[in-house]
């Protein structure tokens, strides 16, 4: 049992730090002695002029198991790293795990409570309504406002009634449907 739940935790780890980059449109950075700047999607780990004068120690960033990410440092080639040293590389790289799932998990408890506080909104706005028109008026209205003006289609099936309100062609302007 404990072996499965940490096979789908790691699942889930791999799953949204898989579509994490693409979606925050950063991949990584890169710092020098002129600056830090943010890796482009070509961008290899480090130039192929580099390579020849310099050797690349690369240590993984893991979270619960799962490589997250890559914490790359060149030094050159005539140089080695100490054990302490490489000590500090790993030790900082599990604390950048550690952050940036913190900051992730941040942004989506931020990203759900906005959802909820949304749906508070229209849940208020739609239960002080009484007739079923204007429900689903401001409904219809409510969403295709937060959706950039999207058609919203809401249909009520039942054996004697079929009622069809269409956001934009059936109100259009009338974003304020209540009682």
């Amino acid at each position: 049992m404990l072996a499965e739940s940490n096979a789908i935790q790691r699942q889930y780890i791999r799953e949204t730090w898989s579509r994490l980059p693409k979606e925050e449109k950063l991949r990584g950075f890169r710092y020098s002695i002129i600056g830090s700047s943010p890796l482009a999607e070509d961008d290899s780990s480090f130039s192929q002029e580099d390579a020849s004068e310099k050797r690349t120690v690369k240590v993984p960033i893991s979270l619960r198991g799962e490589t997250i990410g890559n914490l790359s440092v060149q030094i050159p080639k005539h140089e080695h790293l100490t054990a302490d040293q490489t000590d500090l590389i790993k030790a900082v790289a599990e604390r950048v795990a550690l952050s940036a799932e913190n900051a992730r998990l941040f942004e989506e408890t931020t990203r759900r409570a906005e959802q909820e506080r949304i749906i508070a909104d229209i849940s208020s706005k739609i239960g002080t309504s009484v007739r079923m028109e204007n429900i689903l008026r401001t409904t219809a209205a409510e969403l295709s406002q937060l959706l950039d003006n999207a058609d919203i289609f809401i249909e009520l099936q039942s054996a004697k009634i079929k009622s069809r309100i269409i956001s934009k062609q059936t109100i259009r302007g009338q974003h304020d449907a209540r009682e």
